[in-house]
This record gives structure tokens, C-alpha cells and sequence, in this order.
């Protein structure tokens, strides 16, 4: 039962994520110069942490071949903007990098033990918060790109 709850909630998500991606222009998707972070490094942060955290241990994590060294840092992202070393993500590929992770997900799921600590030393929570903690981070990253892009999403199909 928990697996599937958890299971159902991570799906909301992406399929938000995947709509949200989809509506984006891409003068905001890219844009660097009127928001301190690009919508492309959001949605990558969101990501790449869903990912990582949704391993049962450090050393299953699953990586996805087109990750960049640092990209998950926000800060990384912005001195290489500011040098002009910055290699972008496309729409596309973040909705690649979606399509890995949610595949993965049952597998993720299924070695969950509740009430265990979680693998990430910098957290005194147990997996099954640590889950929620995860599903937290990720809503509110796509918030954020929600609000940005003023986008009007069609939440019914997630109500049922």
C-alpha cells in the first residue's frame, strides 16, 4: 500500500512537471538576465535531487548519462553563466531526463524500508519522510516554474 501511494504521488508530479515543461516558451526557458536562475536549471535541480534521493542508498543511485558535473548547484550554474561557460539544458532533454527517472521509480520504491534511516548522513529522517521530503522538494521547484511562466495548467487529470 505505501508503495503504490508513494508511487501515485510521484507520478502527479511528473505529469505536472511534464505539462509545465511542455507550455514553456523558450525566451523564459533560457532566459538568465531577468531571473537569477534559468527555468532549465530549475527543473534540472528539481530532477537531478528526485533522483538521487528516491535511492534507497548512495550506491544504487541510477545516474543519467547526460548529467553535467555541478549542475545540480545553483551557484555552479551561475559562474558559468557569468564566464559564458554554460552548457545548457533543452525542454527535451529535461523531458528525457523526467522519463528516466519515473522509470525507475517502482524499482526505487520497492527497496523502501519505512522505518530505516534514510542514506543521506545530512538527514535525521526515516525513509518513508524522507520520500516525503523528496515529493516536498520537487512540488516546490515546479511551483516555482508554474509561477514564473504564468501557466495555466489543467489539473484535473490529477484529482483522479
Amino acid at each position: 500500500m505505501l508503495i503504490e501511494v508513494l508511487s501515485k504521488q510521484y507520478e502527479k508530479c511528473f505529469a505536472i512537471m511534464r505539462e509545465a515543461i511542455g507550455k514553456y516558451d523558450n525566451d523564459i526557458w533560457y532566459n538568465c538576465v531577468d531571473y537569477k536562475s534559468p527555468t532549465w536549471m530549475i527543473v534540472y535541480h528539481g530532477l537531478f535531487y528526485t533522483n538521487i534521493y528516491c535511492s534507497s542508498s548512495e550506491i544504487e543511485i541510477e545516474h543519467w548519462e547526460f548529467e553535467r558535473e555541478g549542475y545540480n548547484d545553483h551557484k555552479v550554474i551561475r559562474e558559468l553563466i557569468n564566464k559564458g561557460d554554460c552548457i545548457t539544458y533543452s525542454k527535451t532533454e529535461m523531458l528525457a531526463y523526467l522519463n528516466f527517472i519515473e522509470s525507475r521509480i517502482e524499482k526505487y520504491l520497492s527497496k523502501i524500508e519505512p522505518e530505516k534511516k534514510c542514506w543521506p548522513f545530512w538527514y535525521d529522517e526515516t525513509q518513508l519522510e524522507f520520500h516525503i521530503n523528496n515529493l516536498r522538494h520537487l512540488q516546490h521547484h515546479i511551483g516555482e516554474i508554474i509561477e514564473r511562466h504564468d501557466i495555466k495548467m489543467d489539473f484535473g487529470y490529477i484529482w483522479k
